[in-house]
């Protein structure tokens, strides 16, 4: 895939390619979003560029395939995923904050994310759409 980031004349002014990938049952390429001046998207890992040149900034590989993900007000990138983890949160650095493996002994492909009322929401929508809640200072989980 190719990255561009477009000015506000519509112009390309500057562009990056991702990993040549084999398809998988998972994306294993793809956009998480904009924050702080930076663009977010997962590609072996999670990765921010400069908004501004497309500078590469940082590379978390803890997260591999994200199924889906939210930006907090604070920078904070939350993770769903399918394969590798429930839950991750990584910070706007970089750092990883915390890694779920599994949200619930029948948890399964957890594939929505939310903020919500101070805490993260998480829905399968493969799995009778269980419903989790992550607290954000905590970190804890419970089941709705």
């Amino acid at each position: 895939a190719i990255i561009s980031g477009v000015g506000m004349d519509g112009e390309a002014q500057w562009s990056l390619e991702t990993s040549h990938l084999q398809l998988a049952e998972s994306s294993r390429v793809g956009a998480i979003g904009i924050s702080g001046g930076l663009y977010y998207y997962f590609d072996q890992g999670i990765v921010a560029v400069s908004l501004a040149d497309g500078a590469f900034v940082w590379r978390n590989t803890d997260v591999y395939a994200p199924s889906a993900s939210v930006i907090g007000e604070d920078g904070t990138i939350y993770l769903c995923c399918r394969y590798d983890l429930d839950f991750a949160a990584v910070d706007k650095n970089g750092n990883t904050c915390k890694l779920i493996p599994q949200l619930a002994e029948d948890s399964l492909w957890p594939d929505q994310i939310a903020l919500e009322q101070g805490r993260i929401k998480i829905t399968e929508t493969y799995n009778d759409q269980k419903v989790f809640y992550v607290d954000l200072e905590s970190f804890a989980v419970t089941a709705s």
